[in-house]
C-alpha cells in the first residue's frame, strides 16, 4: 500500500494469469507483505531486477484484497504486522487460492521468532526465512518455491 493506503499494482499490469502470444507462461507474480517500508522496498526491487511483476501491502488485511485483485503466485509475508499478523493470514490467503506459495519472513517482535516461523509452516508457509537475509538466501528460498511440487 502506498502513503494514501491505497495498494500498490503495477499499472501495466493485466490481472490476468493467462500465457502470452507465444503461449509461453507468464513470469510469477509476487506479493510482498511486509510493514517496514525500507524492507518491503529492497525485496520489491530485487524481484523486479529479476524481471517478476511485483504488488506490495504493508498488512495482512491489505494483503488478502490485493491477493485477489493481483492473483500472485507467491506471497512474501512477514509475520509481524498490523491490523492481521502473518500467522492469521496465511490460512486467509491460502482460501482464496490453494496453490499459492507462501514465504514467511520475520525479523522479531513480541515472542520467539523461531516459534512463528514454524506456526507459518504448519498453517501453510512453504517455506520460512529468518531477518535480516541476503538476496542470495533470498533467491535460493524462491528458486526452491518455484520448482514443482
Amino acid at each position: 500500500m502506498n502513503s494514501t493506503g491505497r495498494p500498490i499494482v503495477p499499472e501495466s499490469e493485466n490481472t490476468t494469469n493467462g500465457s502470452n502470444c507465444l503461449g509461453a507462461p507468464p513470469p510469477p507474480r509476487f506479493l510482498v507483505v511486509d510493514d517496514d517500508p525500507i524492507f518491503q522496498s529492497i525485496i520489491r526491487s530485487h524481484l523486479e531486477e529479476m524481471g517478476f511483476p511485483v504488488a506490495v501491502a504493508d498488512n495482512g488485511k491489505a494483503a488478502l484484497k490485493l491477493c485477489l485483485q493481483f492473483k500472485p503466485n507467491v506471497v512474501i509475508l512477514d509475520m509481524f504486522m498490523p491490523e492481521k499478523d502473518g500467522i492469521e493470514s496465511i490460512p486467509a490467503l491460502k482460501r482464496i487460492d490453494p496453490a499459492l506459495q507462501i514465504l514467511a519472513i520475520s525479523g522479531g517482535g513480541i515472542g520467539d521468532r523461531d516459534l512463528f516461523l514454524k506456526t507459518a509452516r504448519l498453517v501453510g508457509a512453504r517455506h520460512v526465512l529468518k531477518k535480516p537475509f541476503t538476496r542470495t538466501e533470498l533467491s535460493a528460498a524462491l528458486s526452491v518455491m518455484l520448482q514443482p511440487r
